[in-house]
């Protein structure tokens, strides 16, 4: 997709809580760079977020649109985006959420309405008790990365604690949507594609992701 960078002129307006400039500064290895914008990754380098964000929602790559804008939002509000997609997947499933996937989407919630340690650690407890197969999880391992440590909570003081990457965080939240959008039914995929997207973009505009009927 070499020829998109220069396809359009136009930017996008700037998104109130995308603080970074260019598609630089928000922090993705290469490797990652190139997984969610091609090969040719650094010619977006220079590029605002939004602008990218919307010239691959443009071009039917909703789902790099949505890996990135993770990467761009503040990790509060994207893990508050990746808890939206785990309920909307929980309300699609005609089974019933196991108690554990509803132990880390709340732990997760908590953690958005009062970003603090304790409240992180719990997100890691419930997230280490589940496989990590469902958004709910992942949403958990989101919060759980965004800061502390890495390292259990009930290693001895002598431990040194090990930091997440900044990267983890998105990444998670990335993961969440991705698989919140086909898990259910992959034939209605495409509709959960553009909602999570909407919903992305009312929260990076300030917003709270509700739409429509959605709950805030």
């Amino acid at each position: 997709m070499a020829r998109e960078p220069g396809a359009d002129t136009a930017q996008t307006p700037r998104w109130k809580k995308i603080k970074a400039t260019r598609v630089a500064d928000l922090g993705l290895s290469p490797d990652t760079a190139e997984d969610i914008l091609g090969e040719d990754h650094e010619a977006f380098a220079d590029m605002p977020p939004e602008t990218v964000i919307e010239r691959l929602a443009k071009a039917d790559r909703g789902l790099e649109a949505m890996r990135l804008l993770a990467f761009a939002l503040p990790k509060r509000e994207a893990v508050w985006w990746a808890c939206l997609a785990a309920r909307a997947d929980i309300a699609a499933d005609p089974k019933p959420a196991r108690p554990n996937q509803m132990a880390c989407l709340e732990a997760a919630e908590a953690w958005v309405y009062k970003p603090v340690e304790e409240r992180r650690l719990v997100c890691y407890r419930a997230a280490q008790a589940c496989d990590p197969d469902r958004p709910a999880v992942l949403a958990a391992l989101a919060a759980a990365f965004s800061g502390g440590s890495l390292t259990p909570p009930d290693s001895p003081p002598e431990v040194q604690a090990v930091p997440p990457d900044d990267a983890l965080a998105p990444l998670m939240v990335g993961n969440t949507l991705v698989l919140a959008t086909f898990r259910t039914d992959p034939v209605t995929a495409p509709k959960r594609l553009v909602r999570f997207l909407d919903q992305g973009r009312n929260i990076a505009q300030g917003g709270t992701g509700a739409l429509d009927s959605s709950p805030a």
